[in-house]
């Protein structure tokens, strides 16, 4: 396929024809990189797990002599780990295929899986966040001691959708927006329907995605594009979802906004009650000219 080097067509045994994905020279540079940062974000995880259990025994949280497993830290650091190491090897172009109830089939590589599951990654942009945010700091810690409660990442989260509510859900639905679109492109782009029609012209571009997420989160639905994988549909139920929590989000900021404080509700109600009695006594003096040009004409 010209434009696409990393898609090609394949047809089986039954005559069926498949959208297939091959990695070149180019593409394995990429991966052996990949698997290099890879290693070390590895490395950089158990560190931090180290250094964990080493504050949890200074804090004598756990005996000084307990290792992760008695800490609870065991889990977390293979669910971590597990997240942080799917990756594609080079030269492996491993094709899973399955029928499409709707008709057709789909023939996913395993690099285009393990691109979705690596979005999982971005957990780290949260752990990053609440390293270096200000809910973090040492005089948020001491009133939180006076109250006693636990400062956490959900704390700091909420307080800054108080505090920035519309740059935290703007920047929430773009990030929705692009992950979403990227999915939905990655398991729509490989559909064959039982014609032999394909959607590579439909999704081959990441925007023409993004607007499929954009109308399906607003509800609009024009109907220009659908997908029709399982993947892809409930990628889409999920937007649909995500999008429906955020401009409910929206709403109740902007009715927080508009909403008046104590002083200027009791502005509000002074100016409203004479702008009442003005327009009253406006009203007052038409019925008495009224009344007396009806007295005048009578004589």
């Amino acid at each position: 396929m010209e434009g696409e080097q990393a898609l090609d067509y394949s047809i089986d045994d039954d005559g069926v024809t498949h959208i297939i994905y091959l990695s070149d020279e180019k593409t394995n540079q990429y991966r052996w990189m990949v698997i290099i940062c890879t290693a070390f974000i590895d490395i950089f995880i158990v560190i931090r797990y180290w250094r964990t259990l080493i504050k949890m025994r200074m804090l004598r949280i756990i005996p000084a002599k307990a290792g992760c497993w008695k800490a609870g830290l065991i889990p977390k650091l293979i669910a971590e780990l597990i997240i942080c190491s799917a990756i594609s090897l080079p030269s492996l172009d491993y094709q899973i295929t399955w029928k499409v109830n709707m008709g057709g089939s789909v023939n996913y590589s395993l690099d285009s899986l393990m691109n979705i599951i690596g979005l999982l990654k971005s957990y780290q942009v949260l752990r990053l966040y609440w390293h270096y945010c200000s809910w973090n700091g040492e005089k948020t810690k001491k009133v939180a001691k006076q109250y006693d409660f636990k400062i956490d990442l959900d704390f700091a989260i909420k307080s800054e959708l108080k505090l920035r509510p519309f740059i935290v859900i703007g920047c929430t639905m773009l990030v929705a927006i692009l992950y979403i679109g990227m999915i939905i492109r990655t398991c729509e782009l490989p559909f064959i329907d039982n014609s032999g029609s394909d959607q590579v012209a439909t999704f081959r571009n990441l925007l023409d995605s993004m607007w499929l997420t954009i109308i399906t989160m607003t509800t609009v639905g024009y109907g220009d594009m659908y997908p029709s994988t399982l993947i892809g549909r409930l990628f889409g139920i999920v937007s649909f979802i995500i999008g429906n929590v955020l401009i409910s989000l929206i709403v109740v900021v902007l009715s927080n906004e508009t909403e008046f404080s104590e002083p200027e509700a009791k502005a509000y109600t002074v100016l409203k009650k004479n702008s009442a009695e003005q327009k009253s006594l406006s009203k007052a003096s038409d019925v008495i000219r009224t009344a007396m040009r009806l007295y005048l004409s009578k004589q």
